[in-house]
């Protein structure tokens, strides 16, 4: 390949690279937010993703045309921001800012690549990376725990790692490690494929085998790293995406040369990727169905999903805000006063509880965006470049599969490189339209792309109004109220409330001693449109806190009529039935919900024996009795109840 004389404006967009890898560094060094501890460095890293403008003016001589990867990215980073300014705990959600900052900052630097050299030079630190990652991970696991669930791995850990000496400190768990990975592992496959001194423009070949050789030893350290992590949902992805890959490899090589043969080959794919995904459903369906081996673990997943959308339904436009998932998800959905999980243990579930609707329909555009980029120009790249858009579209493959059953980039600091494959596609589609309109005698690469753009953001934005419907329950200035509403509560009960000293103040107590009036007027004016449960929900659990049980179960009632059936729902609906003195209404209304009789038997305890409600505690005594079908041996604490709240006797359960 000819080469060229370099120009300084060759350095600015890898020194873009540079200042987005240093800011990600101090983000990741720095801790972030884990849990409910705070050690991040704050936001000031963002000035050297800021420092990327000027430079790449710099680097092209004019200002860069924005695109729809821009406006998704930007209404990404803007959904980001607002669930930080709404966040009951500012600390830890500015601390999660930082990590979608660096992600966003990366994904721009290694978009602005221009040049083969500028785009092997910023692969390579995703090929150290990934070196790096597998030693640090192999270096830090935990193999005592680890045997736990795998003993033929740890102790195959404990062998190959015995020679490594380690330091206590900083831990990747193994479902991080995992996705980290996973999402690394495709760009090390793409440089053991690349010939250096072709893509770095080197007069002499130099030691090209030695360092596709070191490309592929990182390869292996990935591969090791990755299977003793023993992360199931990391292996899924990567299985996934191994096999995605080799089907597209295989239908290329089926596939007769031209236009028409790359159609059969995109179709191809798309049919058989929808086949296997209806498969790998069904599956799931039978093995629930039949209760065949991980059916448990299965069905918990799914609940889990399924109630973290309960969550995110009530701030469908916001968000809950920036790693805010645990505490609420516990509080207002599980109705428990301590943390339960980190996150829902699905990326697309986390980012709409966490920055609303619209972050999570931006990042499906941006991902939509750059798989169309990939579509577009696959057919007209070389060898080469075919390989770094395959590795790209691999990686974010591994992603997508692995995030619906985890949350292990979203959910830890590994936020850090989720955006990568889609700045990779970027660059590399935009040099293969530079190739393209070259070899064409084209005036700019402009004049290579498909002329579809028109339609494209009608149909972007019917999508976005879609997702917020169905987000919404069809009510959207109902669902905007119910949010406003939710964000006001969760502020002011939860900057009371603290799980860890619930003995000193309860969750009731604190409910009663914060400011609800603004909160309580939202949710009243979005309850009168009782078809969406969100406002309903948040209302009677004041109302039950302050022992307004008629106004709580008025509020159920109509809720529960108009088709409201969540679980969140019918353990409302239950409390407020036992308040009302029907047990066997509530324990109907329960039946089947995880830990159901027990959280009826917390209740007593905590909120009606203090309060002296003599009548709601046999009335909770007796629900409970009904679930676990312990009539006779629940029948004497029913009966001293009833007596201390003048209640007659039963002599068994009717």
């Amino acid at each position: 390949m000819p080469t060229r004389r370099l120009s300084w404006r060759d350095a600015w967009p890898t020194l873009q690279v540079g200042l987005a890898l240093v800011a990600c560094g101090l983000w990741y060094a720095t801790g972030g937010a884990v849990w409910y501890r705070v050690t991040s460095v704050g936001l000031w890293p963002a000035l050297l993703v800021v420092a990327m403008w000027p430079l790449q003016r710099l680097a092209r001589g004019r200002w860069e045309r924005l695109q729809g990867v821009h406006l998704w990215l930007g209404i990404f980073l803007l959904t980001a921001v607002v669930s930080t300014v709404v966040a009951y705990n500012r600390p830890v959600a500015v601390a999660k800012l930082g990590t979608v900052i660096g992600a966003a900052g990366l994904a721009l630097a290694l978009s602005h690549q221009r040049t083969r050299r500028q785009i092997y030079l910023s692969l390579a630190p995703l090929g150290l990376g990934l070196a790096a990652l597998a030693l640090y991970s192999l270096a830090g696991s935990d193999w005592d725990a680890q045997a736990l669930k795998y003993p033929a791995l740890a102790e195959a850990g404990r062998s190959l790692t015995g020679w490594i000496a380690w330091t206590p400190g900083h831990r990747i768990t193994p479902n991080v490690a995992g996705s980290m990975l996973a999402a690394l592992l495709p760009y090390g496959v793409a440089l053991a494929g690349l010939a250096p001194s072709r893509w770095l423009g080197m007069r002499q070949p130099g030691p090209q085998a030695a360092i596709r050789g070191c490309w592929a030893l990182a390869v292996a350290l990935g591969v090791s790293a990755l299977i003793l992590t023993g992360s199931r949902g990391a292996w899924g992805g990567s299985l996934a995406m191994v096999a995605g890959w080799a089907l597209w490899r295989w239908l290329g090589r089926l596939a007769p040369p031209g236009p028409a043969g790359y159609r059969r080959r995109l179709i191809g794919f798309g049919l058989m990727a929808l086949a296997g995904g209806l498969a790998v459903v069904l599956g799931g369906y039978l093995v629930l169905v039949l209760t065949l081996p991980g059916a448990a673990a299965l069905a918990n997943r799914i609940d889990l999903i399924t109630r973290s959308l309960s969550l995110a339904q009530d701030y469908a436009y916001t968000g809950v805000g920036l790693g805010q998932f645990p505490i609420p998800y516990s509080v207002y959905t599980l109705l428990i006063h301590v943390g339960y999980i980190v996150n829902p243990h699905n990326t697309l579930v986390g980012i709409l509880v966490e920055q609303g609707v619209l972050g999570m329909a931006a990042l499906i555009l941006l991902w939509v965006s750059a798989l169309r980029a990939f579509v577009r120009t696959r057919a007209h790249a070389s060898p080469g470049l075919g390989i770094v858009l395959e590795a790209s579209v691999a990686s974010l493959m591994t992603m997508v599969v692995h995030g619906m059953v985890d949350s292990g980039l979203y959910g830890s600091r590994g936020l850090l490189i989720m955006l990568v494959p889609v700045g990779v596609i970027i660059a590399c589609a935009r040099h293969v339209e530079s190739e393209t309109a070259a070899a064409e005698g084209e005036r700019s690469p402009e004049a290579s792309r498909t002329r579809d753009r028109t339609a494209v953001p009608i149909l972007a934005g019917l999508a976005v109004i879609l997702l917020v419907l169905v987000a919404t329950a069809g009510r959207p200035h109902t669902a905007w109220l119910a949010n406003r509403g939710a964000l006001e509560q969760t502020r002011q009960e939860l900057a009371l409330y603290d799980p860890e000293r619930f003995a000193e103040l309860s969750l009731d107590d604190a409910r009663l001693r914060a400011d609800l009036a603004e909160a309580e007027r939202l949710l009243a004016a979005a309850a009168r449109h009782p078809g969406h449960p969100s406002a309903p929900r948040r209302l009677a659990a004041i109302y039950l806190s302050r022992s307004q049980y008629p106004d709580a179960l008025a509020v159920l009632k109509a809720s529960w009529d108009a088709g409201s059936r969540d679980s969140t729902t019918r353990l409302l609906y239950g409390d407020a039935l036992i308040a009302a003195g029907d047990p066997a209404g509530a324990a109907a209304t329960v039946k089947g919900i995880r830990w159901a009789a027990e959280r009826i038997e917390g209740q007593a305890s905590s909120r009606y024996v203090p309060r002296g409600e003599w009548a709601q505690v046999a009335y909770a005594y007796e629900a409970v009795a009904r679930l676990n079908g312990t009539g006779e041996a629940d029948l004497g604490r029913i009966n001293e109840a009833r007596q201390r709240a003048g209640l007659a006797p039963l002599e068994a359960l009717p």
